[in-house]
């Protein structure tokens, strides 16, 4: 068995469960129709989370939060992925257990569709914590705004 790298706990409470990702392409066209009801758009410093509630029928696993993370497509290769792991660990580390905290309020069959989207001008690094805390911060509002908009149909797009 391997150690853990400097700087980091080992054990699978490191890693995003495959369960919490956001595959589905019906949902994911969704939450980026703009001006589609239901869906909640709140930029977060530097960084847009679009947010939706979606019958559980319609994902394929039993997680409460289906997350997807998109980079910009300004930055290639190795730094796209960088940013794609950073908002994702900012999301894990510091917001999702804001969001568990608000799991109760959703009504049952319901499931929490999120994308964040990296909406920077500049190859920067992401900052985590700034990033995660900012996040974390927004998680009650946004809640409090689907919840409000309740619960529209997800219409598929037909080519």
């Amino acid at each position: 068995m391997t150690a853990a790298p400097a700087g980091r706990s080992p054990g699978p409470n490191r890693n995003f469960p495959r369960s919490h990702r956001l595959k589905r392409r019906a949902v994911i066209r969704t939450l980026f129709r703009r001006g589609g009801a239901g869906t909640v758009r709140r930029k977060v410093g530097d960084i847009l989370v679009v947010g939706r509630l979606v019958p559980r029928p319609q994902l394929p696993e039993g997680a409460p939060v289906q997350l997807g993370v998109a980079a910009g497509r300004g930055l290639r290769g190795v730094r796209r992925n960088q940013t794609r792991r950073r908002l994702r660990e900012a999301f894990r580390e510091y917001a999702l257990p804001e969001l568990r905290t608000q799991l109760p309020r959703i009504p049952d069959g319901l499931v929490i569709a999120l994308m964040l989207i990296d909406a920077r001008k500049d190859a920067a690094e992401i900052d985590v914590p700034a990033a995660g805390g900012a996040l974390s911060a927004e998680i009650a509002p946004l809640v409090d705004q689907l919840l409000r908009l309740g619960l529209p149909t997800l219409q598929t797009d037909t080519p």
